[in-house]
């Protein structure tokens, strides 16, 4: 789980590049909205054609109030190279919310239900 200002996906292939990836955002004295996009990598080891569901969420500082949920996505694994290797998912997730508390925020990614990863973006003014 990556955070960044912004991602580019090649034609042709999927692969993205990610943009400005940030540990903190810095917002404008009058400005009370923030925007960031993630990039979300799964990989499975074993095989797997089953489907799941993804859900990103972003917890304010205060670590209990959910500021900004995205849908959930089903999705089932690729096995595009070969079968041999483990089954992978790319997922990018754009957040716009308005912030009504400086400090750190959680991005946070559950797999079908259970918390599998989360990580810290500071918010501030500038």
């Amino acid at each position: 789980l990556v955070a960044c200002e912004s991602l580019i996906w090649e034609k042709g292939n999927d692969l993205p590049t990610a943009i400005r990836v940030l540990a903190a955002i810095l917002l404008a004295p009058n400005n009370p909205t923030v925007r960031f996009t993630t990039l979300t990598l799964l990989h499975n080891p074993s095989f797997d054609y089953f489907p799941h569901t993804l859900q990103l969420q972003v917890i304010a500082p205060d670590l209990t109030s959910i500021v900004s949920l995205a849908d959930p996505y089903r999705f089932v694994y690729g096995y595009k190279i070969t079968q041999a290797a483990p089954g992978g998912f790319m997922l990018s997730t754009a957040f716009t919310f308005t912030v009504k508390q400086l400090g750190t925020h959680w991005i946070q990614a559950y797999l079908d239900g259970e918390l599998k990863t989360q990580i810290p973006i500071f918010i501030q003014r500038a």
